[in-house]
């Protein structure tokens, strides 16, 4: 089979008259290459332009709306105390338009628990606050955790062992701070006030 295909180049290479290039054949190649790149640079600019040009037109004919919150805030149609198998907020859980004390339970616990109520989807859900936070009194003298108007921060009781004799005769409790969670970011600020007896 090779034998034969050089048989048939070799009959074609015969027919073809025998003549040299032309001399400017190469700055021709290298003219028209040039001339294809150049277009070809031409076509990717000037659509680069319509998409440019199309982009600033859409965003200048688009209305001015304030940025998404995933929800306009509003209180939901009914306020009800969670059940106590409710989980936690899956992170920070954003504003807030209540909070409340509710039993929570665990496999092996049942305690009293902070819950919030979103201002975006109007979800329910326990917050994690630290475990010194003081979420209900035995006596109930003391408030509970207080929600700030713009439903953002949560301000609650801290307990803790005071530099004298704990007194817990009013609240139950021995109060030695404060402490306040950011709904949005998830952190927590902490105040201890050094004091003989608790506040």
């Amino acid at each position: 089979m090779t034998t034969e295909l050089h048989e048939r180049l070799a009959g074609l290479a015969s027919v073809t008259p025998a003549t040299s290039p032309p001399p400017d054949l190469w700055p021709r190649g290298v003219r028209r290459r040039r001339v294809v790149a150049a277009g070809r640079t031409a076509v990717v600019a000037v659509l680069v332009l319509m998409i440019g040009l199309g982009g600033w037109a859409w965003h200048q004919t688009r209305p001015v709306e304030p940025a998404d919150t995933h929800g306009t805030p509003h209180l939901p149609d009914r306020f009800y105390t969670p059940s106590p198998w409710l989980p936690s907020f899956d992170g920070p859980p954003g504003p807030l338009v209540a909070v409340g004390v509710a039993e929570r339970k665990t496999l092996f616990h049942t305690r009293p628990a902070v819950y919030g109520v979103t201002a975006s989807t109007g979800a329910y859900g326990f917050v994690s606050l630290p475990g010194d936070a003081v979420v209900q009194t035995p006596s109930g003298d003391a408030d509970g955790p207080s929600l700030s108007p713009d439903g953002t921060r949560i301000a609650y009781w801290l307990t803790g062992t005071p530099q004298g004799t704990p007194n817990t005769k009013l609240v139950g409790v021995t109060v030695t701070g404060v402490g306040v969670y950011d709904t949005a970011t998830g952190r927590t600020w902490t105040v201890r006030v050094p004091t003989p007896h608790g506040l």
